[in-house]
């Protein structure tokens, strides 16, 4: 079996209230939602798509790779375009069991992940479903949140 990482982006909001300088720090707990509700995601996408042949990687979790402060783009479900949003690179590590197919399944896994956040609005519910007083407003582009616009 082989060891990858892929990596998935997205735009999230949490309505200004963090920037991406401080996402990360501890006494925020937006850093510890994205991540448990990515785990679910992840879990849940292998789990209907790629069963036995992909795993996330033992004792590894997903991370924020990197986080920017963008303007939020104009299709958003949650906030207005030009409001504050933040871009995040996750990376997720994943054991893919060997195959000529390997590269396949790392282009599945990322383009479902992608359609779940942003299509089915997935990562956002995770979120809320962790921490339903989370600063989020709303992930994926259109993605889901808390607001209407």
């Amino acid at each position: 079996s082989g060891d990858t990482n892929i990596e998935f982006t997205f735009v999230g909001s949490v309505n200004g209230s963090l920037k991406s300088s401080n996402f990360l720090s501890s006494e925020h707990s937006a850093s510890k939602d994205l991540i448990e509700a990515t785990e679910e995601l992840v879990s849940a996408t292998i789990a209907h798509a790629e069963s036995g042949r992909v795993v996330l990687t033992a004792g590894m979790r997903p991370r924020v790779d990197i986080i920017t402060d963008i303007e939020c783009p104009a299709t958003l479900a949650y906030a207005e375009a030009g409001s504050e949003c933040l871009h995040f690179v996750i990376e997720v590590p994943l054991t893919v069991a060997n195959g000529p197919e390997e590269y396949v399944v790392k282009d599945v896994m990322k383009s479902r992940l992608l359609e779940s956040v942003n299509l089915d609005g997935s990562l956002f519910d995770a979120v809320i479903s962790a921490n339903d007083e989370t600063v989020f407003i709303g992930i994926g582009k259109p993605g889901a949140g808390t607001n209407s616009v």
